[in-house]
């Protein structure tokens, strides 16, 4: 075309010497100066958030603030985590997706009675499984067997993060309970207005009438000493099995703060005869850490009572990150050392920074010099 060829001339700069320098005080608000002088201000300003906001590093510019490793640290695990949590919205899309599409094309193949009949048959059937959960939440809010009650009284050991965290698996906990073939008594003990965790659970609704039994007194003096079963990962005695008429206490405490002995020695101190710990080193011999947090146990409680299975209900319940030959850390130094191996270099995926890739043999392990190993660990 005409303009295919066209290249505008460049234009000369106007050089600042053409124009007459600004004369005055750039003190005085009525000078010339006093203009530019708020202009450059704000560019620098401009230039100091930026070199805040960019990545730190050899200081290349002015201004140029470097985060410390600790933050970086913080950013790039939130960031996974979204991703996470946008794969699995995606997943769950794709299959409601999918059963929609099944429904629809298995009532195009229907004539007009059926269709009628096919959907007064789900809304029927929806009915009945409403009915039929609200009256197992009920039997399990008034009669439920066995009681399971969450000790809360560690407020002094924990932040606020973890009373968060804390209300949030009591809340997890009463979950697993309505979806369990079992219906269990949910209670939660020390729970007075000066524990922290009561606030957290207002916001997130575990207050309302019908949900859980609150107690503000502890849990030693809510129930009677024979029937209490106090769980703790430090005591000698393991649990076998699971019964209808006892009461086991969880420790409230999450496990971003391991508090080694507390619950053992606080059930002592207060004359309560049986502590146990669950028996992981028999049935899981790949067991790296014994801190479950709080909705596991309860998980695990309700499965044994229902198939009086142990190695069943561990297996499904416990969490791959304690469940493994090898912890976390160990893991990602090991997908580290593959990537280097396989020339990927720093490549950011999802499933290598969560250790989903295959594992490394032993020929890829020992391939790494001593400085990638080295650099591999601080990654």
């Amino acid at each position: 075309s005409f303009f295919a060829g066209y290249m505008p001339e460049p234009c000369a700069e106007p050089t600042r010497e053409a124009l007459p320098p600004p004369t005055g005080d750039p003190a005085d608000p009525g000078s010339p100066l006093a203009g530019e002088a708020a202009a450059d201000a704000a560019d620098m300003g401009q230039l100091v958030a930026v070199g805040l906001e960019q990545e730190g590093g050899d200081a290349a510019g002015a201004g140029r603030v470097a985060r410390p490793r600790s933050q970086k640290k913080r950013e790039k695990k939130l960031a996974m985590r979204e991703i996470r949590r946008d794969r699995r919205r995606e997943v769950q899309r794709q299959k409601r997706a999918e059963r929609t599409a099944a429904r629809l094309a298995r009532i195009d193949s229907m004539s007009l009675e059926e269709q009628t009949a096919f959907i007064e048959a789900e809304r029927q059937e929806k009915t009945a499984q409403r009915l039929a959960f609200e009256a197992h939440c009920q039997k399990a809010y008034e009669s439920g067997r066995p009681r399971i009650a969450i000790n809360c009284s560690f407020s002094s050991l924990q932040t606020g993060k973890e009373f968060t965290s804390l209300a949030k698996q009591i809340q997890l906990s009463h979950t697993a309970i309505k979806n369990s073939p079992v219906a269990a008594q949910l209670h939660v003990t020390s729970f007075d207005e000066d524990n922290p965790v009561t606030e957290c659970a207002e916001q997130l609704g575990l207050t309302k009438p019908g949900k859980l039994h609150l107690h503000t007194g502890a849990y030693w003096d809510v129930f009677e000493p024979e029937e209490l079963v106090v769980l703790s990962p430090d005591a000698e005695e393991t649990l076998t099995e699971v019964s209808m008429d006892k009461v086991y206490v969880v420790g409230g405490l999450v496990d971003r703060t391991p508090q080694g002995g507390a619950t053992a020695s606080q059930a002592q101190e207060n004359g309560v005869a049986r502590v146990v710990k669950l028996p992981l080193d028999e049935y899981c011999s790949t067991v790296v850490s014994r801190i479950l947090n709080i909705n596991t146990v309860v998980e695990i409680l309700l499965d044994m009572a229902h198939v009086n299975n142990w190695s069943q209900a561990l297996e499904q319940r416990l969490p791959k990150r304690i469940n493994a030959t090898e912890g976390r850390k160990a893991r990602r130094r090991r997908n580290a050392k593959l990537r280097k191996a396989q020339g990927q270099g720093s490549d950011d995926s999802a499933e290598d920074s969560e250790g989903f890739s295959e594992p490394a043999s032993a020929g890829d392990e020992g391939s790494a010099s001593e400085p990638e190993a080295k650099r591999a660990k601080v990654a």
